[in-house]
Order: structure tokens, then C-alpha cells, then sequence
């Protein structure tokens, strides 16, 4: 376990709990969170907040509950949606306080699970309408009156119990919660959590100006300005050591091993990027460099339209962020993402303007 000061924030963005996202202490029940999104995900193989950015995550943890889970497996039980549901709860003393309650709820449920199954394929034929419904859900009766919608007269009716058995077997909903008890009982995933949650964060980066691969210089403000929306957003984050733009303007239009301009400046990450514009589309390629190896951390490559340059910026400082593994506030992620204007043909001309005006010439 690693004791981190109030503020700091280390973890994976799709497995931290609220306290993590929020850089307050954590404790055991933070870990049981952590296991509650892994359920989650096992059950639905979907992430309970499926933000684009790490950023955009955090953020939804923060503030939204997850979808729940029928929305991705209709055969779920409403106990392991509570179960799930009670795991993934922000206020902790309401959630799960010790790894053994979530471990006795899942083995009950498996048990009843077991049970229903059992007592569907034995149980006399005017009994079986009512089997399973003690997790709150008439599922023999619904798939009985279905079935009698939809089966010709004088035609071989299946028993309820026959379509649970295949609905049970089809979705081996009692092999997934086995499998969950067994994640629990194991808490194997409580070594694989903190591993990711022991992780070093990177916390200074120097964005070099990025190529203008058209070669125009009536397009030259658009490289200019990428280089320098990016370094703004980035300095919102106060943990982030970020160069300024007068040192890194001084590698414009020079080809430049990231590796020895990261030495250079004294960082230990390196953004460099090039920027094409054709007609009302803009590509943008991005690389994301760890100086200490000389490794690439991430690199992508955008095509958008022009108007969309502000959100294409946003976008890309949220991947720098979760890639340098740095966990911000929510105070934070919304410095960083703010939107100044929703006029992008003005975002154009203050581009325009700040690339003149650093010029620093009469005529510009």
C-alpha cells in the first residue's frame, strides 16, 4: 500500500474511486471500488464510466452513476445489480467496508442461483410460474406468456423451466457469478490494482512547436497556435511542470531529436507533432515521448475540420494528462477543458492575431 499526500492523485482513470479521483486518502474500501468497476466490466464487458479521456472519466466518476447493468445483460439478477451497485457507491461508508460482505453476497446469490435452477427443472408443472421471482423478477412467467403468444395451437409448448435452463446455459450467468466469487475470494485483482495504482506519474513535459507540413506561411498561425492552446491547457494542471513557450520557440523549424531537447529542458516528456490543413480539413499527428528511455508513450493522428481546432486541442491535453499518468480534480479537468468562445471563425483570428503580435515587427 502506498500512502500518498492529500492532493496527489495515482491510479488508473477507469478503476478510481471517487476519493482517488478527488487526490483525498484512501483506504480498503477505495480497492473494493476499484474490484466493484472490474465486476462491472466481467458482467457487461463495458467499463461503468466510459469516458474518452482519462480526464472525461474522472470526471464521470465524480458526478454520474453508472448505467445500470440490464442495459448490457438483460439475464442479470436485480441481487447482483444491487451487489454491483452497493460495490460502486461514492460515499464509502456506504459501500462495501470489507472484501468478506461482498464475498457473502455473491456466494448467497450463487447459492439461490443453484437453487432456482434446480427446483425449475424438478418442480411440477403449475408450480414452475413461480420460480425466481424472490430476486424480484417473474422471469417464468413472462417467458410462459410469451411463449403462449407465439406458439401455434396444437403445437408442442416448451416449459418455462425448459427456456430458463437454455437462457441460463446460452448466458452462463451462474458460471459468470462463480467466476465473480472467485475474484473476490482470491481478490486476485487486488494485486493487479495496485500495481496501476503504484504507478510513477510523469510531472514535466516540454510541447514543441509543431511542423507546419504544408509549408505555407499563411498557415504557419495554425501550427503556432496547436503549440501554444496545448501549453496553456496543460499549465492549468499545477503538478504539471510545463515549458514555456519563449524556451521551446527556439526548436521552430529545426529538426530536433525529442530525446536531446528533453535533456535540454529539463523535462522528462517530450510532445512534438505536425500539422497539415487541406481546404476546411486539419490533420494533426501527435508523439508523446518519456525522455528517461527514450520510449514513445502515445501518438495519434486527428482529422477534423477547421471549426473543430478548440475541441481537437482539449482532446489531445486530456491524452497527454492520462498518458503521463497524471490524476487531476475535477476543478482541474475543468480549468483545462474551459471554452472561451463558441465562434470558431474568432478562434481563428485570435490565432491569427497572437502569431502576428509574436512576431514583433511594425508591419505584423
Amino acid at each position: 500500500m502506498v500512502n500518498t499526500d492529500a492532493g496527489t492523485v495515482m491510479g488508473t482513470a477507469n478503476y478510481m474511486s471517487p476519493e482517488q479521483a478527488k487526490g483525498t486518502r484512501v483506504d480498503a474500501r477505495s480497492d473494493l471500488w476499484s474490484l466493484g468497476a472490474v465486476l462491472y466490466e466481467v458482467i457487461t464487458r463495458h467499463v461503468p464510466f466510459p469516458g474518452e479521456t482519462p480526464t472525461e472519466t474522472i470526471s464521470l466518476i465524480l458526478q454520474r452513476e453508472p448505467a445500470p447493468l440490464t442495459r448490457f445483460a438483460h439475464e442479470v439478477p436485480a441481487e447482483l445489480e444491487r451487489i454491483v451497485t452497493k460495490a460502486l457507491t461514492k460515499d464509502r461508508e456506504e459501500r462495501y467496508q470489507t472484501a468478506k460482505d461482498l464475498l457473502i453476497d455473491l456466494r448467497s446469490l450463487k447459492r439461490k442461483l443453484e437453487v432456482d435452477a434446480e427446483i425449475e427443472r424438478t418442480a411440477a408443472p403449475e408450480l414452475r410460474s413461480t420460480s425466481l421471482t424472490g430476486s424480484g423478477q417473474s422471469v417464468a412467467a413472462t417467458v410462459s406468456g410469451t411463449v403462449a403468444a407465439t406458439t401455434p395451437a396444437g403445437a408442442h409448448s416448451p416449459s418455462s423451466a425448459e427456456y430458463i435452463a437454455s437462457g441460463i446455459k446460452q448466458h452462463k450467468l451462474v458460471a459468470v457469478i462463480a467466476l465473480l466469487v472467485v475474484l473476490v475470494a482470491a481478490f486476485g485483482v487486488g494485486a493487479y490494482l495496485l500495481v496501476r495504482n503504484t504507478e510513477v506519474a510523469i510531472e514535466s513535459i516540454a510541447v514543441l512547436p509543431f511542423a507546419n507540413q504544408n509549408h505555407d506561411q499563411d498557415s504557419e498561425y495554425l501550427s503556432d497556435g496547436v503549440t501554444e492552446g496545448i501549453i496553456n491547457s496543460l499549465t492549468q494542471i499545477p503538478r504539471l511542470k510545463v515549458i514555456a513557450r519563449s524556451s521551446v520557440f527556439r526548436y521552430k523549424g529545426k529538426e530536433t531529436d525529442p530525446f536531446i531537447a528533453g535533456k535540454e529542458l529539463g523535462v522528462r516528456a517530450i510532445l512534438t507533432g505536425r500539422i497539415v490543413q487541406r481546404g476546411d480539413n486539419v490533420t494533426i499527428s501527435t508523439e508523446l515521448v518519456d525522455v528517461r528511455d527514450n520510449k514513445q508513450l502515445w501518438g495519434e493522428q486527428y482529422t477534423q475540420k477547421l471549426t473543430d481546432l478548440m475541441s481537437l486541442q482539449r482532446d489531445i491535453a486530456g491524452k497527454i494528462v492520462g498518458n503521463l499518468r497524471l490524476k487531476i480534480s475535477g476543478e482541474e479537468h475543468d480549468r483545462m477543458m474551459k471554452h472561451y468562445t463558441e465562434n470558431p471563425e474568432a478562434y481563428q483570428l485570435y490565432l491569427k492575431g497572437r502569431y502576428y503580435w509574436n512576431k514583433r515587427g511594425g508591419e505584423s
